[in-house]
């Protein structure tokens, strides 16, 4: 199986092998992302928490929410299959991304408050839907 990304950089260096105008773009691109690969990286500090390793308070506050749903105990499944109900809301047995989006937008603004769960639910939003897909 060849995944999409493989093929992508088969096709950009046989571009910039045989030297065609798209290959040029290509290799101006490749050197550019080489170049800031190169460049170091610095920690992002928000006005939350000072800069440290570690979580950020906005993903423990994410993880909260859904912890109790991982656990490998009867507990855990008994939770599991009651978020599921609430989850497959139109009982196919399938959750369809809509779902999973409502679902989860449901939880974070019933569990962290309105404002909170809502600023979460956008601020993850696309982290689960590219890893929904």
């Amino acid at each position: 199986m060849i995944l999409l990304g493989e093929w992508c950089r088969y096709l950009e260096d046989a571009e910039v092998k045989e030297m065609t105008p798209l290959g040029e773009k290509f290799a101006i691109a490749i050197e550019a992302r080489k170049a800031n690969a190169l460049k170091p990286t610095r920690l992002i500090q928000t006005e939350h928490s000072p800069q440290t390793q570690g979580p950020t308070d906005d993903v423990k506050d994410f993880l909260v929410c859904f912890s109790g749903l991982g656990d490998d105990s009867p507990e855990g499944r008994v939770a599991r299959e009651h978020e599921w109900l609430s989850l497959d809301a139109n009982g196919n047995g399938l959750a369809s991304l809509a779902e999973v989006d409502r679902w989860i937008n449901h939880s974070l603004v019933s569990k962290c408050r309105k404002e909170r769960g809502e600023r979460l639910w956008h601020l993850f939003r696309p982290c689960y839907i590219r890893a929904f897909n």
